[in-house]
């Protein structure tokens, strides 16, 4: 019954899909309302990398992101944002 393959390669045969992808993980960069105790409207910002060759890649670009909304977001708001440190 078994094909001998690992789970994950079985579901990208299933799918017709030759090759198999890495996951992508999701990076929450900001959080916001009342639980994150700041006025932002949104609960949570996060960014994707989708086009990143590898994790640490990934890693790399979540950084570089945080770190320009974090001053973007200081330079039009000022320190109204306590988890913007």
């Amino acid at each position: 019954m078994g094909k001998g393959v690992s789970l994950y390669l079985h579901i990208t045969d299933l799918a017709g899909k030759p090759e198999v992808i890495l996951q992508v993980p999701v990076l929450n960069v900001i959080y916001g309302c009342s639980h994150a105790g700041n006025m932002l409207a949104m609960q949570e910002i996060r960014i994707l990398t989708l086009k990143a060759s590898s994790f640490p890649e990934t890693m790399v670009t979540g950084a570089v992101v945080y770190h320009s909304l974090k001053n973007v977001i200081k330079k039009k708001y000022g320190r109204i944002m306590p988890s913007i440190h």
